[in-house]
């Protein structure tokens, strides 16, 4: 793994809060061929794609393919390693399940960082359905 991908992490963590890293991470994945390359690269698991083999799946330009592979790997939501010529790129599943689990909140958890806590919800949340379990909101949807 790359020691400049980790210090980000850290760094987001340290100071920024668990919230600020959740939305950056989000935000790479808010453009849609960002979305294709990880929806890709998910279906292609576990060997994931060398950039020739996702930019002739994906139809993009070489340039643009590039961008964005390198916005997803600067939020770890994607692994890159050299083989040779190549670049081999895979979905971190771990970071992905991560961002998941950092949207769900657990009955009478409080949530820190400017996320709501789970008896402090307003708007759509609101309108979640109460559940008597200790399981995760997100699921009760």
């Amino acid at each position: 793994m790359d020691v400049h991908l980790i210090l980000l992490d850290f760094w987001y963590r340290r100071l920024m809060g668990d919230a600020t890293m959740l939305a950056a991470r989000f935000a790479a994945l808010g453009h849609p061929a960002r979305l294709r390359i990880v929806r890709q690269l998910l279906a292609a698991a576990p060997q994931g794609q060398v950039v020739g083999e996702l930019q002739q799946t994906l139809g993009m330009p070489g340039s643009t393919l590039s961008h964005h592979l390198d916005a997803l790997s600067r939020h770890r939501l994607i692994d890159r390693q050299r083989e040779g010529r190549f670049l081999r790129y895979r979905a971190d599943r771990a970071v992905l399940r991560s961002l998941l689990a950092g949207l769900s909140v657990r009955d009478g958890e409080s949530v820190r960082d400017g996320l709501p806590a789970a008896d402090d919800r307003d708007g759509d949340a609101a309108r979640a359905p109460d559940t008597a379990s200790n399981t995760d909101s997100w699921r009760a949807w």
